[in-house]
């Protein structure tokens, strides 16, 4: 793994693998049950006289509650590590098993895998999307290795899982797992042979060292109160993260301000924009897509959300891919505008994103209207696409006044830039009659406009 010093993907593991030097950690305990965190390497259970395992160290652990039945729920690998449930009574080992034979008992495991293809755009795009697995697994009892097989294989047993690939570089992929059946080695056997063997994985087709497969997250009932039970070992979510921030950066006279400028737009906090360009920085270089999928409680983080769009690396397909999940989103003009003048990346792919755009002026609904309209302003107005965008503009029939105002606001940038070709539509009465005025207003405002050039535009008021 000389190649992943660096590697956001291994940095992302190390957040979350053990780094304790017990081999067992008691995260909780009642008269019940307990939740542990296993090292790897530690065996749950094991028969051979002297080995230690989890079940040993727990039972030396209950010697002083002369009335605790250690139950044993479920398993891990020997070299996989993270969270684990044992009952404390028979009532609680039984109930425990019925939830995880139901799939109530849920676990969800990361792991760091070896993708083939390293570098292609295609392993890229298959970031932020759950697929699921299914195989049929043989289990080979004098190797201890299980493979995958035909369906009529005799003692074939079915296997099915989720897996969604959360970051990927340079060949390596973080990758989140939901189990939906268990059989032995499962996760292990499916993503080699899906061609993601996990790193440190030796029996299945990766190279040595710890195995980078973790159990972090288990949610379950309590057997006795049916209360709600969630552990996980991963740090607190870049959502919270973010929320708390924002709460800490409000500004309450901002607020009422910003509000003045935004009527009928709930949930402003009042955070300053440059100050929400630096959290939407900050997402962009952690788990940005799973923050965005994430619906937005306020102004600020559906701006932060928007923005991080702009700001994060990732392939046209994908961008394209979220801006459809963000898009329908925006319901106000600041974090239109705000949103779209991060989105330089367009200016690399003009043609594809002109089809894209087009998308959007025919979905036909205010605010999508509007961001398309001030797109082509920020990134089309130029020599090649300048006759494409007053086209547009001319051809807009919506009623919005957000969509009127984008309008004015977009041939008046024009005008400045191309003053004969835009001098045409307004001298032709192209436009509505607001957004004609609206345009000729914003163009009389204009500092780079001369006095005499303003008189002549003034003319063309109607």
């Amino acid at each position: 793994m000389s190649d992943s010093n660096g590697c956001p993907v291994f940095q992302a593991w190390e957040e979350i693998r053990c780094h304790s030097q017990e081999l067992l950690d008691v995260l909780f305990e009642d008269e019940q049950l307990i939740v542990c965190k296993k090292a790897p390497g530690l065996p749950v259970q094991s028969a051979r006289l002297g080995v230690v395992s989890a079940e040993s160290l727990l039972r030396r652990h209950l010697s002083t509650q002369p009335d605790a039945a250690l139950g044993i729920v479920q398993r891990l690998d020997q070299p996989v590590q993270g969270l684990i449930v044992f009952a404390k009574t028979p009532e609680a080992a039984s109930k425990l098993s019925k939830q995880l034979q139901s799939g109530t008992l849920k676990k969800r495991y990361l792991a760091v895998c070896r993708l083939s293809g390293q570098g292609s755009d295609e392993e890229k795009e298959r970031c932020g999307e759950w697929h699921t697995l299914t195989d049929y697994l043989l289990r080979d009892g004098r190797t201890n290795c299980s493979s995958v097989v035909a369906a009529d294989e005799p003692g074939a047993k079915r296997a099915e899982l989720s897996y969604c690939i959360d970051e990927y570089q340079n060949g390596y992929a973080l990758v989140r797992i939901r189990l939906k059946t268990g059989r032995h080695h499962q996760i292990r056997v499916q993503l080699a042979h899906a061609g993601m063997p996990i790193v440190g994985d030796r029996k299945y087709g990766a190279e040595g060292g710890e195995l980078c497969l973790c159990s972090y997250e288990l949610a379950f009932h309590h057997p006795q109160t049916g209360k709600p039970m969630q552990f996980s070992l991963a740090s607190e979510p870049l959502v919270e993260v973010i929320r708390k921030e924002l709460f800490q950066l409000a500004e309450p006279e901002y607020q009422k301000f910003h509000s003045g400028l935004l009527p009928g737009v709930d949930h402003i906090l009042g955070v300053r924009v440059p100050k929400l360009r630096v959290l939407a920085r900050k997402v962009a270089r952690s788990d940005w897509r799973a923050y965005v999928r994430v619906e937005p409680e306020t102004y600020e983080e559906c701006m932060i959300q928007g923005m991080a769009i702009g700001y994060a690396s990732m392939s046209v397909k994908e961008r394209m891919k979220f801006l459809d999940l963000f898009v329908p989103r925006i319901n106000n003009w600041a974090v239109c505008d705000c949103c779209t003048s991060t989105y330089k990346f367009m200016s690399e792919h003009l043609d594809q994103w002109y089809d894209y755009l087009l998308k959007q002026l025919s979905a036909g609904t205010e605010y999508r209207i509007r961001f398309a309209v001030v797109a082509l302003m920020d990134y089309y107005v130029n020599d090649e696409w300048i006759d494409d965008v007053l086209r547009i503009y001319s051809s807009i029939e919506h009623e919005g006044y957000y969509v009127k105002m984008a309008v004015a606001w977009g041939v008046s940038v024009c005008y400045i830039r191309y003053p004969e070709k835009t001098g045409l539509l307004l001298s032709d009465n192209r436009l509505d009659v607001f957004t004609h005025n609206k345009a000729i207003q914003k163009i009389r405002e204009s500092r780079r406009i001369s006095r005499e050039e303003k008189e002549r535009v003034n003319g063309w008021k109607r």
